[in-house]
């Protein structure tokens, strides 16, 4: 269901905490949460996480927001139909995600295009494993949870959106993904999330960014194409 929210003016971050590797990663529902300051520091730790984190802890956040996200927007439904939540704290936790979207998704760009250069590189030797797929799922699913509706990409600058779409438009043309039927699986789950963020994002934002790529390619679109044509 669609969810609208009234959204307030972006504010600016400051960098969340390196979480080096092997640190010991522990994380809590963000509703769990009923002081502020304490929510907004386990936030900010899956952010440094998303950021510095092993690719093992970074799918680990990105399961959290996943669940988050979809306990928040299954509330928000039952509140159109007259059935508010008893959590007085998911409300807290969806105004967090509407201030910190932009810096979330920032990081969510740049997670997504490393966990797919390396299934690609993966793929390109042999077959994709099991580690690889999951956090490659994970990924797209954290990206359509928060493009599912139009609130959230509501919050994104420009630049910002401008990323993702490019980012994701070369993983569609990366020949790798095509070999094997997960990465098949992958493609199509790429397409979907494609399809949802022209569906639910500023739209002269998005046709900018798609604009933008027709006039500064990438050399991995032209050799698409080239090979397309061959």
């Amino acid at each position: 269901a669609a969810v609208s929210s009234q959204l307030p003016l972006q504010q600016q971050q400051q960098q969340p905490p390196a979480v080096p590797q092997g640190a010991g990663l522990h994380l809590q529902p963000l509703q769990s949460f009923t002081n502020p300051k304490d929510l907004q520091h386990e936030f900010d730790k899956c952010l440094g996480v998303l950021q510095y984190g092993h690719v093992d802890d970074v799918v680990e956040v990105m399961k959290l927001l996943c669940y988050e996200m979809m306990d928040l927007q299954r509330n928000q439904a039952a509140a159109a139909a007259g059935n508010p939540s008893s959590n007085p704290q998911a409300e807290v936790v969806w105004q967090l995600l509407l201030r910190q979207v932009d810096p979330l998704v920032l990081l969510l760009t740049m997670q997504t295009q490393q966990v797919f250069v390396a299934a690609s590189n993966v793929m390109r030797t042999g077959q994709l494993t099991a580690a690889h797929c999951r956090a490659c799922k994970y990924a797209l699913n954290t990206l359509m949870n928060i493009f599912s509706a139009t609130a959230l990409p509501a919050g994104l600058r420009y630049e910002t959106l401008a990323g993702l779409v490019r980012v994701l438009l070369l993983r569609l043309v990366d020949d790798n993904l095509g070999r094997m039927s997960e990465g098949e699986a992958l493609l199509k789950a790429l397409n979907v999330l494609m399809l949802k963020i022209l569906e639910n994002s500023n739209r002269n934002y998005t046709f900018s960014a798609l604009l933008s790529l027709l006039l500064d390619i990438p050399p991995e679109l032209t050799a698409a194409a080239a090979g397309a044509d061959a």
